[in-house]
């Protein structure tokens, strides 16, 4: 059956954790994707949080597929203008503080039972011609 391969990222669905949780399980689907925990990141999370969101999750049959990081939402030269984009409640960083928050993100997919963690490939430069040496 496709639904056991199926999944949601769940603030897409509600930015309610629970109410998300349980349309999706409702729906038959086996799989979550999270980005955003009742108005927080998840790469705001304290561990306390993270295994009371794995609680939730599991309780319905569910399992976490991967996490939707923020990670390398920035510019990769700041002195070079950019098409920026949602960050979903993080704030504008350095690349070095993405690469600092890629630790904690890996320590969160462990405590979540994953080990897919979505990233991106920094904001596009505005004129990307101009660099492409």
């Amino acid at each position: 059956m496709l639904n056991n391969r199926l999944g949601v990222l769940t603030d897409e669905v509600s930015t309610d954790l629970t109410e998300a949780l349980n349309w999706i399980a409702e729906q038959g689907l086996a799989h979550v994707e999270l980005r955003v925990i009742n108005g927080r990141n998840i790469a705001d999370l304290e561990d306390h949080e993270v295994h009371d969101v794995r609680e939730m999750v599991e309780s319905r049959g569910l399992y976490v597929s991967a996490l939707a990081s923020p990670l390398f939402k920035c510019k990769l030269d700041p002195s070079r203008a950019a098409a920026t984009g949602d960050t979903f409640g993080q704030q504008e960083e350095s690349v070095d503080a993405h690469f600092r928050k890629l630790d904690r993100m890996i320590e969160i997919a462990l405590l979540l039972g994953t080990r897919r963690i979505r990233v991106f490939s920094f904001w596009r430069e505005a004129q990307p011609e101009l660099y492409l040496d």
